[in-house]
């Protein structure tokens, strides 16, 4: 199936017409069933989708440079790299999705896993302290 819907793009329409409905609504039942500080809420298509932006008060978004994305891809989904190039095309550049960013978290693969934690850490305090507006 995924080699169909991101070689046809109708069919990806199709279904993402059927299925992004449905996880809207679910989402936002979780997201009204949450208590704490903040919500997190993992959005996939975030940029692509239109839907998702005015929803939230701060996006964030874990970044890495598309070799590594591409290298990450291929390790878990066992893709070839042009497989992955197709999937890349039909998602939002990584310019478009730091533009929409209010915070960035940098997953290089370079940035030690304490650095990373300390960064979330900050972020979390923050969003703590001030709200995420």
């Amino acid at each position: 199936m995924r080699q169909r819907v991101f070689e046809y793009e109708p069919a990806r329409q199709q279904l993402q017409s059927i299925l992004h409905p449905m996880i809207r609504q679910q989402v936002l039942s979780q997201i009204d069933d949450a208590r704490g500080p903040y919500v997190v809420v993992v959005v996939p298509l975030l940029v692509e989708s239109g839907h998702w932006l005015d929803y939230f008060d701060q996006i964030c978004v874990v970044d890495c440079d598309e070799q590594t994305q591409i290298e990450r891809v291929q390790k878990r989904s066992h893709l070839d790299i042009e497989q992955v190039r197709q999937i890349m095309r039909a998602q939002a550049t990584r310019a478009e999705r730091l533009r929409h960013a209010d915070v960035v978290i940098l997953n290089d693969g370079q940035t030690r896993i304490e650095e990373l934690k300390e960064k979330v850490r900050q972020i979390h305090d923050s969003w703590c302290a001030h709200g995420s507006g």
